[in-house]
């Protein structure tokens, strides 16, 4: 009798350990190219970090840089560490947005631009009214040379 109660007791304990699955291999995905279900696959992305940086990079258009992640609602410190190494930009789409018809509201929605930089930009344009090449508008906005890499990865003049 007391056999039989000895195999019960182990095989519930049997039943009762949890598996544990092997962690899959990741592959790096580019940002611009990945669906919810690859980005859910990330470290530290479930589905509602995923579902927010698919709407985040349909408002803006394409991310030019893995950082702008950091604009994503929720997606900081250790998600995106976790996340990005995983993650890559490769082959930009050609810029679509004019620097010299963009709408304010179009403009506050990039991950590059802060409140201020979008109050500055509208005045420097209003003043001048079209900005005739790519020099004159760093110098009028006062920007680096790899600041103005963003503005050419969105805007065409």
């Amino acid at each position: 009798h007391e056999g039989t109660m000895v195999s019960r007791s182990l095989s519930s304990v049997e039943e009762q350990t949890p598996t544990i699955k092997k962690p899959q291999t990741l592959i790096p995905i580019d940002l611009n190219l990945a669906d919810s279900a690859q980005l859910e696959a990330l470290p530290g992305i479930g589905p509602k970090l995923a579902r927010r940086i698919i709407i985040y990079r349909n408002l803006i258009g394409f991310y030019s840089q893995i950082e702008f992640l950091h604009k994503v609602y929720g997606l900081k410190g250790k998600h995106f560490l976790a996340a990005s190494p995983y993650l890559y930009v490769h082959d930009l789409p050609s810029p679509s947005l004019d620097l010299n018809t963009v709408s304010k509201k179009k403009l506050a929605y990039l991950p590059f631009m802060e409140e201020e930089s979008v109050e500055r930009f509208y005045k420097e344009r209003k003043k001048i009214g079209r900005f005739q090449d790519w020099e004159e508008f760093q110098q009028l906005m006062g920007i680096s040379a790899e600041e103005l890499g963003v503005w050419k990865a969105y805007f065409k003049l």
